[in-house]
């Protein structure tokens, strides 16, 4: 019977019995009996006064009338903020760069052509892309804003890095890259695979 122990109190709600223990019941009684100006943060303040941990978020600083105020670069005295300088010129702007993750290839004979479709202006010519080439991968980079890069790692076969070439067809909106194979032999995948 849990009614009959001395540190527990017994209430009946509709047909259930609750066992709570009295320690809890005196501490919500407690609480209850509590006024705002008694909580331990107004408890503190009213016996410690000024020097109340919790006071310090209440006290007003005032600048006497004789204040010496001393100013000057690196010193912070408050009031509005100051412009340190305008240079707009020393501002370095970043560039944006979009990694190219689509795009189409085939294998043409001797080469093998990587296509890729990408907005270009009416004007874009051959400059207007670059690749560096190296005998197994390749890096394209396209001008314009964003700028736009593709890198391909771990070509199938080896390449002629200097025969190799990039293509800007501007009415198309693609860039071609031309590949020029070392060997001659069919490519079943740009790629490596794994």
């Amino acid at each position: 019977n849990l009614g009959s122990k001395s540190n527990l109190a017994s209430f009946t709600f509709s047909t259930m019995a609750v066992a709570v223990p009295l320690a809890q019941i005196e501490n919500c009684v407690k609480r209850r009996e509590l006024s705002e100006a008694e909580t331990a943060l107004r408890q503190n303040i009213s016996q410690k006064g000024e020097n109340a941990y919790y006071f310090a978020h209440n006290r007003h600083f005032e600048i006497p009338e004789d204040a010496k105020i001393i100013s000057g670069p690196g010193l912070v005295t408050g009031g509005s903020p100051e412009r340190i300088q305008n240079n707009d010129a020393d501002l370095i702007k970043e560039e944006r760069v979009e990694w190219i993750k689509d795009y189409a290839w085939a294998d043409a004979g001797a080469k093998v052509k990587v296509y890729i479709d990408v907005p270009l202006a009416p004007e874009a010519s051959d400059d207007s892309a670059s690749a560096t080439f190296d005998t197994r991968s390749f890096v394209l980079d396209i001008a314009g804003e964003p700028r736009r890069k593709l890198k391909v790692d771990k070509l199938s076969a080896d390449i002629k890095p200097e025969e190799s070439k990039v293509r800007v067809e501007a009415a198309k909106g693609r860039v071609t890259v031309v590949l020029a194979k070392k060997r001659d032999s069919t490519w079943r995948s740009l790629v490596l695979q794994k």
